[in-house]
């Protein structure tokens, strides 16, 4: 499957990082709601999968009940056995339980086991790493500027790792509106018009209805990983 996952994944990765940020709280019971988060989200994420990418017409009643969505999503979607055995376990035995019972407690093991099964299904459907949108830090994510921090971006050496800065930095197009980005994010690496045209089509970016390029899934896991590693040095400069 192509990894350019499209405006859905935005969604999902919302998702997993309302799941980081539940789990970073201090509520009593932080890894019951998570979970249930966690569950919702892999829910749409294989509904999802099987409407826009396999094409399958899910009927709203006939298979809104879970048994049903899952044996055919067996059909259609390869993963290994014992990951299906593990969702099936969950989802007959204690995800009953987290749904009914406000007061249930979620141990940090069988919260970490669930999230490490549900990382994967999003790896292999969507090219999604949760990792780092699962460990961020809450005033991350309630930053009244939702556009990442630009300070760095003109360190960058790797023209992908460029560009992606500059379609995450505004409202771009095509080479043209790449080159005057570059320009106002003081990055000085030549990017021609050829070449911009070929990052701008690679996976890490999809068109949006407006013809604006967005960060795929792939992209904005790319994103989150230099914007780490640039804080990071940032921070040991100092």
């Amino acid at each position: 499957m192509s990894k350019k996952t499209s405006p859905w994944a935005l969604g999902l990765i919302e998702a997993l990082k309302c799941v980081g940020v539940i789990r970073a709280s201090n509520l009593q019971t932080k890894n019951r709601l998570a979970m249930l988060m966690l569950d919702s989200t892999l829910e749409i994420a294989i509904r999802q999968y099987l409407t826009n990418v396999k094409k399958i017409t899910l009927d709203e009643k006939q298979h809104r009940h879970r048994d049903t969505l899952i044996k055919i999503a067996k059909g259609h979607i390869k993963l290994e056995d014992e990951v299906w055995d593990h969702l099936n376990y969950f989802w007959t035995t204690r995800n009953p339980q987290y749904h009914q019972e406000a007061n249930v407690v979620v141990t940090d093991v069988v919260f970490e086991e669930f999230q490490d099964v549900v990382s994967h299904v999003l790896r292999i459907l969507y090219g999604i790493e949760s990792h780092p949108f699962l460990t961020l830090e809450p005033s991350e994510l309630f930053a009244v500027d939702a556009r990442p921090n630009t300070v760095g971006f003109a360190k960058l050496k790797s023209k992908t790792e460029i560009v992606i800065a500059a379609v995450s930095s505004g409202d771009l197009k095509g080479p043209n509106d790449l080159k005057q980005m570059l320009k106002k994010l003081g990055i000085k690496k030549k990017i021609n018009e050829d070449e911009a045209r070929v990052y701008l089509n690679s996976n890490y970016f999809y068109k949006d209805e407006h013809g604006f390029r967005r960060l795929s899934g792939a992209g904005l896991t790319k994103l989150s990983s230099m914007t780490a590693r640039l804080k990071s040095k940032g921070d040991s400069d100092e």
